[in-house]
């Protein structure tokens, strides 16, 4: 990121104020944006401390279930008292991006393995008492604009957890400068912290603005299994019959009633709708049934997984057309009756031992709860398949179900109990590494392999892995 023209001069002239009158009023702000400046300087762990040799350094986020925002190889604290106000400043350091001729680093210590993680967000606090902080926000605001220009429309409140502890930002002020995002905001009390005012500023490698690994992770995988069942059935025509009938229930239902629409009294205003939809399935699983075995599993796999998250089957009548079909129920405690996958076991019984068996489990390894049998199952399929996609996706949940083992053996987020079930750490460690490098020499490009790039990173220092896949507690 460049300042040029207007921008600079102004910047130039609030750098040379304070300069001129020492520590005066503007002297904090200053420092604010001195700090998220440092962001447009790219640089690594290892050049930081040589320029910032006072910092207080941590390496490796602390593991949180779940939580994209933590996974930094590295963050280095600063306190500055300028204008008796308290500057902190902490910068976060991320594994390098992913790319074609990406190189893993060494097994190490973290100090070696961290050493080329980049400079990938910085966010600075001003703590202030509950009369002064919104005082100290306008001002941070202000110079930020003065600096970058108008805000645009802020994303608020932003929930962020870059040290440790959900904490929530009343946003004031968001500026994009290229590919950089800062913010400016407000922090509330929270527990012993004191009301602060807040800036960030994030780089693309920190991903914090963007929270698409997981979905998006998820959704190519999903994507690729249902086009591999497709070409297996070879139904387009029926199956487009389908899913438009479906899209335009919840259309109409979405348009007339809301998102909170999933009751009786509604089932009743619609249920012309939902028969259409209903009468879709029933076609499409009755002119299935003279197809051959394949053709057949490939369809029940298709139409499991449109049906598996309606969740409007309060309406019996719905119930009673789709059952004499295959399709059972199940009276949720949470969601009322919702379709309990009876075609998803169709479809593994007309294939059990070929490519739908393998949809079908893969499909079924959302639900695991245990890393062993995660690798028990991933490891038997693996030694039949031959399809590249299905082969990456197996070496994906080898890569994460060990991993989830030295993370439950190190007590990553994981209560006692559950500690003792996993495999042997060194084993465990060596053959989570193992996978993940397999996911990097079949395909580098989704979303997937960036979290098996970062994660082997976590890995080869010996930390914990940032979150867990298969684990459950109190289910």
């Amino acid at each position: 990121m460049k300042l040029h023209g207007t921008a600079l001069l102004a910047f130039t002239a609030i750098l040379g104020c304070a300069q001129a009158l020492g520590a005066q009023t503007d002297s904090m702000p200053r420092a604010v944006v001195e700090g998220l400046l440092a962001l447009e300087k790219p640089g690594t762990v290892a050049t930081w401390r040589h320029d910032h040799p006072a910092d207080s350094v941590s390496l490796f986020g602390p593991a949180q279930y779940g939580d994209l925002s933590n996974d930094w190889c590295a963050e280095a604290v600063s306190y500055r008292l300028v204008s008796n106000r308290i500057v902190i400043r902490r910068a976060y350091f991320y594994v390098p991006p992913l790319s074609s001729a990406s190189v893993l680093p060494s097994a190490g210590p973290p100090t070696v393995v961290s050493r080329d993680c980049v400079l990938g967000a910085v966010m600075v606090e001003v703590p202030a008492d509950a009369n002064a902080v919104d005082t100290v926000t306008a001002r941070i605001t202000d110079i930020l604009t003065d600096t970058w220009g108008p805000s645009g429309v802020p994303r608020s409140p932003f929930y962020y957890d870059l040290s440790g502890g959900i904490r929530q930002a009343a946003l004031r002020g968001e500026w994009h400068r290229d590919s950089l995002v800062f913010l400016a905001g407000r922090q509330s009390a929270v527990r012993t912290l004191a009301p602060r005012a807040v800036a960030f500023g994030f780089a693309p490698v920190s991903e914090l603005f963007e929270y698409h690994l997981a979905g998006g992770e998820s959704g190519a995988r999903e994507d690729a299994a249902l086009a591999r069942a497709e070409s297996l059935a070879r139904r387009d025509v029926a199956l487009a019959r389908v899913r438009q009938a479906k899209s335009q229930y919840d259309s109409a239902k979405l348009r007339d009633f809301g998102p909170r629409s999933d009751n009786n009294t509604v089932m009743a205003a619609l249920h012309p709708d939902a028969m259409r939809f209903a009468d879709a399935v029933v076609a499409f699983v009755k002119d299935g049934k003279g197809l051959d075995s394949l053709r057949q599993a490939a369809s029940f796999y298709l139409i499991d997984h449109i049906v598996k998250d309606v969740h409007w089957f309060e309406d019996s009548a719905l119930r009673h057309r789709l059952e004499p079909v295959g399709a059972t129920f199940g009276d949720d405690h949470y969601e009322g009756w919702v379709y309990d996958g009876a075609w998803l076991d169709s479809a593994d019984q007309l294939d059990p031992r070929g490519p739908v068996h393998t949809l079908v489990t893969m499909q079924r390894f959302k639900g695991e709860c245990s890393p062993s049998n995660a690798v028990h199952r991933a490891e038997e399929l693996l030694s039949g398949a031959r399809d590249s996609t299905i082969r990456y996706q197996l070496y994906e949940v080898l890569g994460d179900a060990y991993a989830d083992s030295v993370g439950m053996v190190g007590g990553a987020d994981v209560a006692p109990q559950y500690r003792t079930s996993s495999p042997d750490e060194p084993v465990a460690r060596a053959e989570a590494i193992k996978y993940y490098r397999a996911v990097l020499a079949l395909n580098r490009t989704l979303p997937s392999a960036v979290r098996a790039w970062r994660s082997s990173w976590r890995l080869l220092a010996g930390a914990l892995p940032f979150w867990l896949h298969f684990h459950c507690e109190n289910d």
